[in-house]
């Protein structure tokens, strides 16, 4: 039914290679709001509607969710990471704007869900209402009995889309919404101009 609202899932990768340890206390400032240049004119956030937000999961500072990803990591007795590797993986959901559904009651089933279908750690989930379209960011602790699997968790394009036909049938279907199309493929031009654009907007979502 094309009338029926559609979620959206996207799963990302933390990658220490653009700041280092310090890149689960970035994404974790951007969530919590504590980026205080983000809250400029032309943002897409509302700054009269951040306290709308909602911490389902974690602590409500960056540095604790940090800190928590830290003392994880310290009790399994990981050893120093390469360079490269991916310290977090976040999953952003997403609704419409005005979804007519109850987003509190699917927002909370969608981090249930990561929880079990990664099985990871969660170390932050944080519901978005000040901006145009309601969304919550899921950051999870790549920790798989002992080890830190970074993108071997990602796996390849049929995992990817075996993540989102569960996703709609675990949460979306549930809650009456519509599911998302596939992506399409975009041109080498479009790629580069979106390439470039990440490179200014390193962490906003």
């Amino acid at each position: 039914d094309d009338m029926e609202p559609t979620q959206l899932l996207r799963i990302k990768t933390l990658n220490r290679k653009i700041y280092g340890g310090r890149i689960i206390a970035v994404a974790s400032r951007h969530n919590l709001r504590e980026a205080q240049d983000e809250m400029r004119a032309e943002s897409s956030i509302d700054p009269l509607k951040t306290n709308l937000n909602v911490v389902l999961r974690g602590e409500a500072t960056a540095a604790g969710v940090a800190g928590e990803a830290v003392k994880l990591m310290t009790q399994a007795n990981i050893k120093p990471l390469r360079k490269n590797a991916v310290l977090g993986i976040e999953a952003i959901v997403s609704l419409p704007p005005s979804s007519g559904i109850d987003e509190s009651a699917f927002f909370n089933a969608a981090v249930v869900w990561a929880e079990g279908y990664f099985e990871l750690p969660i170390l932050s989930a944080v519901i978005h209402n000040d901006e145009a379209a309601s969304h919550c960011h899921i950051i999870m602790l790549p920790l798989f009995d002992g080890r830190m699997l970074g993108n071997k968790l990602m796996g390849s394009k049929p995992r990817m889309l075996a993540l989102q036909a569960d996703f709609f049938d675990k949460v979306g279907q549930p809650h009456g919404l519509a599911r998302q199309t596939p992506q399409k493929r975009y041109s080498h031009v479009a790629r580069a101009k979106a390439a470039a654009f990440g490179r200014h907007h390193k962490v906003g979502e």
